[in-house]
């Protein structure tokens, strides 16, 4: 696999795909660019928060053809 990225956003290659992702803001206030943070009760970590920056997060899947076969051959 191979990835780039291009301000907020990772390019993946797969085989069969590439995969964009955007990442959560890096200028966001409330969790420093990191996405969310973790709630604790009695200093114990118990559930992560997701930051409202995260919610419009888009991933985007991309189909690569697939490659061509020689109809005189068997698939396998």
């Amino acid at each position: 696999m191979r990835s780039i990225t291009i301000s907020r956003w990772t390019a993946e290659l797969h085989r069969r795909a590439i995969h964009l992702t955007q990442s959560p803001d890096p200028t966001c206030r409330d969790c420093d660019g990191k996405g969310g943070w973790w709630e604790t009760v009695d200093g114990q970590f118990v559930d992560p928060v997701p930051c409202r920056c995260i919610e419009n997060i888009r991933h985007i899947r991309i189909q690569l053809w697939r490659r061509g076969t020689d109809s005189a051959e068997a698939p396998f």
